[in-house]
């Protein structure tokens, strides 16, 4: 019924548009006309929109969708990274996009690019893109700005308060000026690093700044910022942790004799990197997910890096039953109530691989180490720590109070992140009432009665444990596979 559905609405809105947009003309014109007037644009039927934005509906639910049909987005640079970007931003029902870059579409950059084609080439990209996403949503408000960004234009290019910037710029001068003046202006921002020369989707990454690696663009950013007074670890980036397989390309024998005659722009840099159209498109649909979700409020963890070895997370694990049994006399119930799997959660999800304290990563002459923050709570997923052993050992001679030992912002910072652990693995997981004892017990398999008893008492302890998850899962699983049998069969008949 629903795919009758949207071929009807589709034909119905093929030959609306036809009706409404404007004849085609010449590639030279084409980007001073938009797909359908400002008049048409306020016209078009209530049910076409909804039903090209239901899937986002009900990815994001209805506060979600209307949260990013409120919204206004720049994306400044639209080459492989950003027309991706902005494809997507558009495509994904975001009412107002900006879009600004000075070059125009080359043969060259076709390899890369979201919708540019032949016709385009030699048309400012802000207008070629305009031209192509009004063919899509036209009832999106979308600017075309074919300038370069420069911080004295900064309040004009960024003015009516944006909710969001996607910096898609590959010069390392604007890129830094445009992340210093949202910054210091309350904008959100996400920028991206250097796609060029890089292959691998399965290292890409959204972290801060601060994390980046192997990006030779990035080390030239941290370097810049820093001289704006702009903390690389509050800046969010889509980067690779893949090392490049290629470098710059070298001038040919005419550019170095006359540099002044190729490029653009002046100042810009004008050798080349050797660039796979796949990576940059897979940088911008990354950046254009990542606003959205922000802008919807759906707000996910980021995974802090690769997944620990097994030898680092058994040595974590035995570590912490070391010191169990030292402080609490606990090794047998902690030994059970934390196995290998908890610790990469623990680890990954909760403290992002890095020192709660000092962000410090695994390395060094000092080990990070796991220990609970508050000594009369049980040790759990919301009560554990990662933290250099020093600082582990400041806290066990506060008595596992942290209250003294460390400065009052560190704490609260830490005391919110134990908040997340617990809502997101007691109060939304567990509230499903499947026998919280019995599948608790099942998971762990405790080695004596009085780990039994301990397991049990601390599955039914106010809202029940996050161990069970994997347990949770199959049940859910297998019902909703029975509902879908049911419903299948009532269907058929």
């Amino acid at each position: 019924a629903s795919a009758a559905v949207g071929a009807a609405l589709g034909t119905a809105s093929i030959a609306y548009l036809q009706s409404v947009t404007t004849k085609t003309v010449s590639p030279t014109t084409a980007s001073t006309l938009p797909a359908a007037n400002n008049d048409t644009k306020k016209h078009y039927p209530v049910e076409l929109k909804e039903e090209m934005f239901s899937r986002v509906r009900t990815f994001f639910g209805d506060q979600g969708l209307d949260a990013i049909s409120n919204s206004f987005v720049v994306v400044v640079g639209l080459g492989g990274v950003g027309s991706h970007c902005a494809h997507m931003i558009a495509r994904s029902g975001v009412g107002r996009v900006r879009l600004i870059d000075f070059d125009q579409v080359t043969l060259s950059s076709l390899n890369r690019h979201a919708v540019a084609t032949l016709a385009d080439v030699g048309i400012p990209k802000a207008s070629a893109m305009k031209k192509h996403l009004e063919g899509i949503v036209p009832w999106c408000e979308i600017e075309a700005m074919s300038e370069m960004f420069v911080m004295k234009e900064a309040d004009r290019l960024l003015g009516g308060k944006p909710d969001f910037v996607l910096d898609c710029i590959d010069d390392v001068n604007t890129k830094a000026e445009l992340i210093s003046y949202c910054f210091k202006n309350g904008i959100r921002v996400v920028t991206s690093m250097g796609a060029g020369g890089k292959a691998d989707p399965t290292k890409l990454r959204i972290a801060p700044l601060s994390e980046c690696i192997n990006d030779p663009l990035a080390q030239k950013i941290k370097w810049k910022l820093k001289k704006h007074d702009v903390p690389a670890d509050q800046v969010w980036t889509v980067f690779s942790v893949e090392k490049p397989v290629a470098g710059l390309l070298p001038l040919d024998e005419e550019q170095k004799n006359a540099p002044q005659d190729f490029g653009a722009v002046e100042y810009l840099r004008l050798r080349v990197i050797p660039v796979l159209g796949t990576s940059p498109s897979i940088f911008g649909q990354a950046m254009a997910a990542y606003a959205l979700c922000q802008l919807s409020g759906h707000v996910y963890n980021y995974d802090g890096g690769e997944r620990m070895s097994k030898n680092l997370r058994h040595k974590l694990r035995q570590v912490f039953k070391n010191n169990e049994q030292q402080r609490f006399q606990a090794g047998a119930e902690a030994e059970f109530l934390l196995n290998d799997e908890d610790v990469e959660f623990v680890v990954q999800q909760v403290w992002n691989s890095r020192c709660a304290i000092t962000h410090r990563r695994f390395g060094g002459h000092i080990m990070l180490t796991l220990t609970r923050w508050h000594a009369d709570e049980p040790a759990s997923a919301y009560n554990l720590v990662l933290i250099m052993q020093n600082e582990a050992a400041k806290l066990a001679e506060n008595h596992g109070n942290p209250d003294g030992v460390f400065p009052p912002e560190v704490i609260a910072k830490i005391n919110q992140r134990l908040q997340w652990a617990k809502r997101v693995y007691c109060e939304e997981i567990m509230p499903l009432d499947f026998g919280p004892v019995e599948l608790y017990l099942q998971r762990n398999q405790p080695s004596s009665p009085a780990a039994a008893s301990s397991a049990a008492s601390h599955a039914t302890g106010g809202s029940a444990s996050w161990w069970m998850m994997p347990a949770l899962v199959a049940v859910v699983a297998s019902a909703a596979a029975t509902a879908v049998t049911i419903y299948t069969t009532s269907h058929r008949r």
